[in-house]
């Protein structure tokens, strides 16, 4: 039988598993999904997705502890360089003038993002212990 792990999630990350009637489910391997708000498992392997912290358990067998913070390390390296290019396009004035409208709030929104991801990343990375 395939291992099956389980998913503590926000209620947005929990409300877009459960849109696709078992989908993610079973595609994923996913045998409970669980309120993150919840009681936290201790060992668990944490995951950035769409700016929230998404806690992945039943996989203590496979987690390998550092390998993990250097992947989440990684993350947070590349969202920093991110956040940096978004906000040095937004300080300049030239950009700000020339581009059309919906291209200075589409970065706006990526800077969004990539902030969140962020803040993801070093949450997970500070639980991971």
């Amino acid at each position: 039988p395939k291992k099956q792990i389980d998913v503590h999630a926000p209620a947005l990350v929990r409300e877009l598993i459960d849109s696709v009637d078992g989908v993610v489910e079973v595609l994923a391997g996913i045998g409970a999904v669980h309120d993150s708000d919840g009681e936290r498992p201790k060992v668990v392997s944490p995951i950035a997705f769409e700016g929230c912290e998404v806690l992945l358990s039943g996989l203590v067998d496979d987690v390998d502890l550092d390998a993990e913070r250097a992947r989440l390390q990684k993350v947070i390296d590349a969202k920093t360089k991110q956040i940096a290019g978004f906000n040095g396009r937004l300080s300049n004035e030239g950009f700000l003038a020339n581009a059309k409208p919906e291209v200075v709030a589409d970065t706006r929104a990526l800077l969004a993002a990539a902030e969140a991801d962020l803040a993801a990343a070093e949450s997970a990375l500070t639980n991971l212990g």
